[in-house]
């Protein structure tokens, strides 16, 4: 394999990260550590006190610079942080730390404020992806397993939300997929019928989006040989839009069920009786 002249050329002195510069949840902070961005260093420090079982307070917060400070500070305790990004290489890099903490906190097996949705987001974040499913009270142990603190269930709740977002995107985007979703369907599977419907415009002037019809051709081709009797099966869509999932079988020639058609509709009934008469338009 042939290099460019400029992949062989050596980095940067301020390309390159010292490993002592690099932090882990069971170090202490030290002067010149740097973090990718200002989202980084905010959750270093929040895990940092969560495992200490500290407080801090922020006193100063603009886009480039971030300073800490504990909050039991006017108490006696010096421990402070101010990180700010450098123009030298772009990363968030500690500029002033007086630390470790010389407070005492006694260790609370309830609640901790740094221990919030976003903190939980990142921790459960893999199990979301692995399986969406994961009920609240499964990731709450999770987190009460990992830190001994009985978090409060809303926290929990929220942050699997944030986490779904993340990985899956979130409502509002999962929507203004499907168009360019249905037009992929129908550009890969010419035949596939596609159809739409939509309520009154909002008083911002935008459409609102009632319910999808979607039946790919092959679906189409086959009905013919298949039992002249529909059945359609739907189950509720939880989250922000109330919508239901359907799907429309027959039974094939071998009896097995062979999909026919697939639905997104509003939770009123109409919507099924809608979908019913769509699909034997369709078909």
């Amino acid at each position: 394999m042939e290099l460019s002249s400029e992949a062989m050329q050596p980095l940067n002195e301020n390309e390159m990260i010292p490993s002592r510069s690099l932090w882990n949840e069971a170090s202490e902070f030290e002067k010149g550590m740097r973090f990718m961005c200002k989202v980084d260093i905010q959750h270093a420090v929040k895990m940092y006190s969560i495992k200490g079982h500290r407080r801090f307070v922020v006193t100063h917060s603009t886009p480039n610079v971030w300073i800490v400070r504990c909050k039991k500070y006017l108490d006696g305790c010096t421990w402070r942080l101010r990180c700010s990004r450098r123009k030298s290489h772009g990363m968030f890099e500690i500029s002033t730390y007086e630390g470790p903490h010389t407070c005492i906190y006694a260790k609370l097996s309830k609640d901790q404020a740094h221990l919030d949705s976003t903190v939980i987001c990142r921790e459960v974040e893999n199990v979301v992806r692995r399986d969406p499913s994961t009920s609240v009270p499964v990731l709450h142990q999770i987190i009460k397993d990992k830190f001994s603190y009985d978090v409060h269930y809303k926290k929990v709740w929220l942050g699997k939300k944030k986490a779904i977002a993340k990985v899956f995107g979130d409502w509002e985007e999962s929507y203004k997929m499907l168009p360019r979703w249905m037009t992929a369907l129908q550009e890969s599977n010419p035949g596939t019928r596609v159809e739409w419907r939509h309520g009154e415009p909002n008083a911002d002037n935008e459409v609102v989006f009632k319910w999808v019809f979607w039946a790919f051709a092959p679906s189409i081709a086959g009905f013919r040989h298949c039992r002249p009797m529909i059945q359609i099966d739907g189950t509720f869509l939880y989250g922000k839009y109330k919508h239901k999932l359907l799907i429309a079988t027959v039974v094939d020639s071998n009896s097995h069920v062979f999909p026919l058609a697939f639905a997104i509709v509003d939770e009123e009934s109409r919507g099924t009786g809608d979908g019913l008469w769509l699909v034997c338009d369709i078909m």
